[in-house]
């Protein structure tokens, strides 16, 4: 009688085990199904893989948004028979997502894949939601044929294929008008980000300080301020490139008080060395350095030991233009240690010439 009972229990034990690992996996399962906007967050590692599911239509517009935070991603949407039909990598950028766009030609469930590519933090973590599911009509249509463009500018952009430069200019120029009649701002702005940087490394700076005064107007209409920092502080390095420094100063003042309001430490160290590279080039020596002392912290903070080390080195190099040699020894020494133990070799040689010409100058070379 007590083994009857003690059995009873053991079976009444491993079916609730059970029934907790079937609620589980219907759980699991759930939190993979994408619901209109109702922006799922997750973590990821490299050569990872992560699946979630769409219920759509025939006929249904379909729309995924990845948000990078600080990873790498790959895309792709799989059908109901689990065919591949879209795979996309276009930006490893935060200010820029992963998308897809695609027209659902049947009724069933269909699956986006996720993969990490790159991490630069652990833990790596993104954002994907679900931005658009309903009826498809003619200006998904232009949307899904602009993206297409845009996504051949990239891939031909980086093959490293003879004028690959002058074929992603032609993409990128192609979608505009899709972007447009698809009311697309936010492509469009990207777009024109785009043919910016390129026009200037076909030396065309008229079309690149056109397409990217173009986009800014466009992130500042939409209030994408993440993106309009951004394509401001490429607007800055253009006019930089063509020696117009004053405007590159208030280019990049801008985009780092934009910066400084999102407190995104790491592209304020970025902004900030540039001014620095500026004040020291229209000779504001003590502005460079403080500067250069204000985005210190950050690198080290960051331990992005590159960084610091060209921080230190550039210290290092306006306190000698200052006439204060000792000051020079003591950051520069602090960089060649850096560069030696990271094994930056070309720089090293940057770093030792400089200090042989501060200790030539005291008179210890």
């Amino acid at each position: 009688m007590f083994r009857r009972k003690f059995l009873d229990r053991q079976s009444a034990k491993i079916g609730l085990l059970f029934l907790l690992a079937v609620f589980l996996c219907l759980t699991a399962s759930a939190q993979n199904n994408l619901q209109l906007n109702q922006p799922i967050e997750r973590e990821i590692k490299k050569d990872e893989t992560q699946d979630f599911k769409i219920n759509a239509k025939s006929g249904d517009f379909i729309r995924v948004v990845v948000w990078q935070k600080n990873a790498d991603l790959s895309l792709k949407l799989f059908s109901a028979k689990d065919e591949k039909l879209v795979e996309v990598d276009n930006s490893d950028s935060t200010a820029e997502p992963e998308r897809i766009s695609y027209i659902a030609p049947d009724t069933g469930e269909f699956r986006i894949e996720v993969s990490g590519l790159r991490t630069w933090r652990t833990p790596s973590n993104y954002e994907i939601k679900l931005d658009v599911l309903r009826s498809s009509n003619d200006k998904d249509k232009n949307r899904i044929e602009a993206e297409k463009l845009y996504d051949q500018a990239i891939i031909v952009w980086f093959s490293g294929q003879p004028d690959a430069k002058k074929s992603a200019v032609k993409s990128f120029s192609e979608s505009l008008p899709l972007f447009q009649n698809a009311e697309d701002r936010f492509g469009e702005a990207f777009a024109r980000y785009y043919l910016g940087i390129l026009y200037i490394g076909l030396n065309d700076a008229q079309k690149s300080i056109e397409n990217s005064a173009l986009s800014v107007q466009i992130f500042r209409e939409i209030k994408a301020f993440p993106q309009l920092a951004q394509v401001l502080l490429n607007e800055a390095a253009v006019h930089y490139k063509l020696e117009n420094l004053k405007k590159a100063e208030e280019l990049s003042q801008e985009s780092l008080e934009i910066y400084r309001q999102l407190n995104d430490q790491k592209n304020i160290a970025k902004v900030g060395g540039n001014l620095a590279l500026i004040a020291s080039n229209v000779g504001k020596s003590r502005q460079a350095l403080k500067q250069f002392e204000e985005i210190l912290p950050i690198f080290q903070d960051e331990n992005n030991r590159k960084q610091e080390a060209w921080v230190l080195h550039n210290i290092g190099s306006i306190y000698d233009d200052l006439g204060e040699p000792v000051k020079a020894v003591e950051f520069l020494e602090k960089a060649l240690k850096i560069r030696l133990e990271i094994g930056e070799t070309s720089q090293q040689a940057v770093t030792l010439v400089n200090l042989g010409a501060v200790f030539k100058g005291i008179g210890e070379f």
